[in-house]
């Protein structure tokens, strides 16, 4: 999304520089700052979710590996 306001942004520059577009209606600025708003809010959206996932897969306390067999290992009897 806000790649898009990005984009639509640079359109109507282009159409105001050009002469195409004569006078840019209000619209048109508004929806540029909704579309640049939202996306924005996705993108940090998206990065606390990543830091909460990595929080989450930290604290599970799991071990680094697993031995599934041990080979040649002289193991203590108790």
């Amino acid at each position: 999304m806000a790649l898009a306001g990005f984009v639509y942004a640079a359109v109507l520059v282009v159409l105001r520089v050009t002469g195409v577009l004569a006078n840019a209606p209000g619209f048109a600025a508004l929806a540029v700052l909704v579309l640049v708003a939202a996306g924005a809010q996705l993108i940090v959206i998206g990065i606390i979710g990543e830091y909460l996932w990595r929080v989450l897969e930290e604290s599970r306390n799991r071990p680094a590996f697993i031995v599934d067999t041990a080979v040649n290992v002289d193991v203590p009897d108790d």
